[in-house]
């Protein structure tokens, strides 16, 4: 409340992951086998509503979310091998073709790397399709996405320096930057 700390536990004392701000007074959060939100009651007090109980998978049961990240309109909760998509009416369980890292809005679309294998897109109905011309990135861990201003996208690597995407094709970046990122690990 900017002069008092107070803690916030998950249902049972779960270490909390991750953390986003949502619209309004939400706070999402994610720990082990267990993702939701708190919001604030009628009383004042902030409450929390677990999510993770509508995922019927039991896979959930043995996963960390680690990373969450908002776009298109929805809050996406991340553990290493699936995405769950809450629209703020119910959550969906997402199978990427892989272990994946970071996902993220990029450009209006939802992205992410799939370690082994490149860049996805996640389409309509759920479903991850390759980046054109990212395979490139196969080899690499890919630490984070951001808007290159021209159309494109960078693909920042933990020790291969920044890649960019633009136009169906996945390059270096061009920058005597590029060399000090390839040196030193991004993180």
């Amino acid at each position: 409340d900017g002069a008092r700390w107070r803690a916030f536990d998950l249902p049972n004392r779960q270490t909390v992951r991750a953390v986003s701000i949502g619209p309004g007074d939400l706070v999402f959060c994610g720990g082990f086998a267990e993702f939701g939100y708190w919001k604030t009651d009628a009383t004042g007090q902030r409450a929390y509503n677990s999510l993770s109980r509508q995922v019927s998978s039991k896979r959930l049961g043995k996963e960390e979310i680690w990373h969450i990240f908002q776009g298109q309109g929805h809050v996406f909760f991340q553990s290493f091998s699936a995405l769950y998509e809450y629209d703020f009416q119910s959550v969906t369980e997402l199978s990427p073709p892989g272990a994946v890292m970071f996902g993220t809005e990029v450009g209006g679309q939802i992205w992410v790397p799939v370690i082994g294998k490149g860049l996805y897109e996640l389409r309509a109905g759920g479903t991850f399709q390759l980046v054109p011309g990212t395979e490139v990135l196969k080899d690499k861990i890919v630490q984070f996405l951001v808007p290159n201003g021209v159309g494109g996208v960078w693909a920042g690597t933990t020790n291969s320096g920044i890649f960019e995407v633009q136009g169906g094709q996945c390059r270096a970046w061009e920058s005597p930057l590029n060399e000090v990122f390839k040196k030193h690990q991004l993180n």
